[in-house]
């Protein structure tokens, strides 16, 4: 991160971020624009965009914000599991399916490190019809190992860092 552009990009996401933490999403984004314009070619730019819009419902134009950052790094298995969890919000079984999973081939313990409740219960109805992403209560047992079968690694418990109330444990 020696470039000055890249820098000042991490400034403006940063100050994105607290915006975003507050919900404020249209402010975010504002943001996260500036940033991309520092560094255009740099992904987190762009995933920080698409983040925003997806906050704002924006789909389509969040879903383009996750490819240009793929587009960027195809590698970079946050934009691809951001963009998963999106596209399993929206009902596309598929594109979810087929962004999940190449999120824990380029990163297999993602899913353990990364997913907070919510979007361990939409990668689970990205997967199993019969899995509800609202019923949180009812499915920890049966996300977490489908999530283990699919990271490879069994979750047993994980809290949110923003939300450290919030605890998923697996039996």
């Amino acid at each position: 991160m020696n470039d000055p552009n890249i820098r000042l990009a991490e400034v403006e996401i940063s100050l994105g971020h607290d915006y975003e933490d507050r919900g404020d999403f249209p402010s975010a984004l504002s943001h996260y624009r500036a940033a991309a314009a520092l560094a255009p070619t740099y992904p987190r730019t762009h995933l920080n965009v698409g983040n925003a819009l997806r906050g704002m419902r924006d789909y389509a134009n969040a879903t383009a914000a996750f490819k240009l950052a793929l587009t960027h790094d195809p590698s970079y298995a946050e934009a691809h599991f951001n963009l998963g969890i999106m596209l399993a919000e929206v009902g596309d079984r598929s594109g979810a399916e087929r962004a999940l999973q190449a999120t824990l081939e380029l990163q297999p313990q993602f899913a353990a490190k990364v997913f907070d409740a919510e979007s361990y219960l939409l990668f689970a109805s990205a997967f199993r019809e019969d899995i509800d992403p609202i019923d949180s209560a009812a499915q920890p047992a049966r996300v977490g190992s489908l999530i283990a079968r699919f990271a490879g690694t069994p979750v047993t418990s994980w809290s949110n860092d923003r939300s450290p109330d919030r605890v998923l444990r697996v039996a």
